[in-house]
């Protein structure tokens, strides 16, 4: 017996994974194209939870209770060719901007890294919106 997907309309697809564990969305947009759909590799979103930190004049989301390896991201500013949706990127981008250090639950698009012009690059994330996360002790008070 083989499960077909028929439609003539964009599916949507919400994947949760368990705490502590990463998949590279990378991984998902190939699997989509090995079954011969079409991933629209420009809306994958990601929400995580990371600390925000500055290495040089680069803003950088990093995540470290993942298994196998801590992950970094490079934080960048959105872009649009909608006046609103550029003035609403460039605030996200300057309040997170404004949390150097802290840990933040982030929601963003995510881009793979252009290894192809600089082999250490990183994949980016594109700040949609956050939040503040409180400390385990905190949020027991």
């Amino acid at each position: 017996m083989k499960t077909q997907l028929i439609t003539d309309k964009p599916v949507h697809l919400d994947i949760t994974l368990k705490p502590g564990v990463w998949i590279d969305p990378a991984k998902f947009i190939k699997q989509i194209a090995d079954a011969g759909y079409a991933a629209r590799k420009e809306d994958i979103r990601l929400t995580i939870i990371g600390k925000v930190i500055k290495e040089g004049d680069k803003l950088l989301f990093m995540v470290e209770d993942i298994k196998p390896d801590t992950l970094k991201f490079l934080i960048k500013q959105g872009i649009s060719k909608n006046e609103k949706e550029v003035k609403a990127w460039a605030e996200a981008f300057e309040k997170v901007g404004a949390k150097v250090g802290e840990t933040i639950e982030l929601e963003a698009f995510w881009n793979p890294a252009e290894t192809k012009r600089d082999k250490e690059a990183l994949p980016t994330l594109s700040v949609i919106r956050f939040s503040t996360v409180k400390h385990e002790e905190e949020a027991k008070k």
